[in-house]
């Protein structure tokens, strides 16, 4: 058996509020959702399996999101210049998380309850899929086994008999993957009305991943919802006006008819995914 065989139910992100991202986040000291505080788990011991998980990480939810830097100039991809860090290449991230990390709100700062597969987008070329839609921008399929992953790392290391003996080749093995952004699907503009900020509804756009990993019923996700910050036209570095804060291009900026503005793109789904072992 391995993850493609896994069946999915999806189920709607419970996201409240939004606003731009600073230059990082602060662990948790402590596990709330556990039992005993401090520890990783239940089970009295140090690894990061749930109890019963058979000393393999849980991972149960995934969390399907993508980033991206463009050059308006070249028509084409490139790395983002992250300060303290360097070269970043867009990626599409899968996020697989123990039960405790939905427990926790599927927060992104506990990151000892989940462990990520990235697979690199390297190739601008515009796909079919993306120039026979009315609806899409710009976008891009992962074409090669350029990536990585932590989920076989100690503490992340999955059960092989579901994932594979190397997660990371199994995923990137499937054909298909892809992402884009354009205008936003019915589903997203109710999200963007009922859930996030007045002053931040502007800067939100819409988005698909081509997501083989889901299956042919979910295949084509259209309710991705996106945003992108400003970035140095030479630099590719974001731009940040000494608030914290990194700076949005709005949606109505984005989108030149032919072209999509020079920017940091984050595609991030509506939904999150429960595999069914």
């Amino acid at each position: 058996m391995s993850v493609r065989d896994l069946p999915a139910l999806a189920l709607v992100l419970g996201l409240a509020s939004f606003a731009g991202c600073g230059g990082g986040t602060t662990k948790d000291a402590t596990d709330a959702t556990d039992a005993t505080p401090g520890d990783d788990d239940d089970d009295d011991d140090d690894n990061r399996e749930s109890e019963g998980g058979g000393g393999f990480f849980d991972a149960q939810h995934a969390v399907f999101s993508a980033q991206f830097t463009y050059d308006s100039a070249t028509y084409s991809l490139v790395e983002l210049n992250y300060p303290g860090y360097g070269a970043v290449p867009g990626t599409i991230d899968i996020k697989l998380g123990t039960p405790e990390w939905l427990a926790a709100g599927l927060d992104s700062a506990r990151d000892d309850l989940y462990c990520v597969v990235s697979l690199v987008l390297d190739d601008s070329t515009i796909p079919g899929w993306v120039t026979k839609s009315e609806t899409l921008w710009y976008g891009v399929d992962f074409t090669g086994g350029t990536g990585g992953t932590n989920c076989n790392e100690p503490g992340y290391e999955l059960d092989p008999n579901i994932w594979g003996a190397d997660p990371f080749a199994d995923i990137a093995s499937y054909e298909g993957w892809g992402i884009a952004v354009g205008d936003p699907s019915p589903e997203v503009v109710e999200f963007i009305d009922k859930s996030l900020k007045v002053e931040d509804q502007p800067n939100i756009f819409g988005g698909t991943m081509m997501n083989p990993m889901l299956g042919e019923a979910y295949m084509d996700n259209g309710d991705m919802w996106s945003y992108t910050f400003v970035v140095d036209a030479a630099t590719f570095e974001p731009y940040d006006d000494g608030s914290g804060y990194y700076t949005f291009i709005s949606a109505a900026d984005a989108n030149l008819g032919n072209n999509i503005a020079t920017g940091w793109y984050q595609v991030n789904d509506l939904y999150y995914w429960t595999f069914s072992f």
